[in-house]
């Protein structure tokens, strides 16, 4: 996410960098005391929200990193999601920006 905000303020020559408060940060990192079980549990309360604001037979959208996935998954689930379908793409290779 900080590589597209540098990107995106280089370009518009403008500063949109974000101030990120580290303490609030959703991340599992054990050297600062947020292991998975708090990963989880902070993104079950962010899709708890997501779940109370989105209108009936809205979608929720999002794009993640493979290695959350069983994370987000069980989040998803426990916040009252229902998740329908998936559509597993390769955004990060070369291939993935390649047309046709």
């Amino acid at each position: 996410m900080a590589i597209f905000f540098i990107t995106i303020s280089h370009t518009l020559k403008i500063n949109i960098y974000p101030s990120v408060d580290s303490r609030r940060e959703i991340v599992v990192n054990d050297a600062v005391g947020k292991g998975s079980e708090f990963y989880i549990d902070a993104m079950k309360r962010c899709f708890i929200e997501c779940h109370r604001a989105l209108k009936s037979g809205c979608l929720l959208v999002m794009t993640l990193q493979p290695q959350a996935w069983s994370a987000v998954l069980k989040a998803l689930v426990e916040s009252g999601f229902i998740i329908r379908w998936t559509y597993p793409i390769h955004s990060e290779t070369r291939s993935a920006c390649i047309p046709g």
